[in-house]
């Protein structure tokens, strides 16, 4: 076997492991941006949510047949030591997914806001272009506005 090829493998082995870490190790590798939704350790910390509410569960149902258990104990149990922390835990690691929602959002919306700038930009020159600009305020090439019937105070005759 020649130095290359050994070379080649080893860095191969390197990034399997790589791979590995990162689906052992939510914390090992920063989230990327474009792809957070496929990113493998996602997957990872539901399995490992799911995994920890089953242990809990046990230990409830544990201390509900437990001759000194209570049924209370029991719901108190799955309440401090399995929804109150995974939810918390859980929240946090889905930080950096809705931080690159939130930012993708706003590119799209600034994209967004770029286009219609645009667009109201060569709507305004277009209208520009059509109609000149008139020197004069009321040249507008018709009638005056006549005032309505309305607005006329009608006079008393003195008696």
């Amino acid at each position: 076997m020649s130095k290359k090829l050994a070379t080649a493998d080893h860095e191969d082995h390197r990034g399997r492991f790589a791979y590995a870490q990162a689906l052992c190790s939510p914390f090992s590798l920063p989230p990327r941006d474009d792809d957070v939704a496929d990113d493998p350790r996602n997957l990872l910390m539901y399995l490992v949510a799911i995994a920890w509410m089953y242990v809990v569960l046990m230990m409830a149902v544990a201390e509900a047949f437990s001759p000194q258990g209570t049924v209370l104990g029991a719901l108190v149990t799955l309440v401090f030591y399995g929804l109150l922390p995974l939810s918390i835990v859980m929240y946090l690691m889905g930080t950096p997914r809705r931080r690159a929602a939130r930012r993708r959002a706003e590119t799209d919306d600034a994209a967004q806001a770029a286009r219609a700038t645009k667009a109201d930009q060569a709507d305004e020159a277009a209208t520009a272009a059509r109609a000149p600009a008139s020197p004069q305020p009321d040249d507008g090439g018709h009638a005056a506005a006549a005032q309505p019937i309305d607005t006329f105070v009608a006079e008393r005759k003195e008696s």
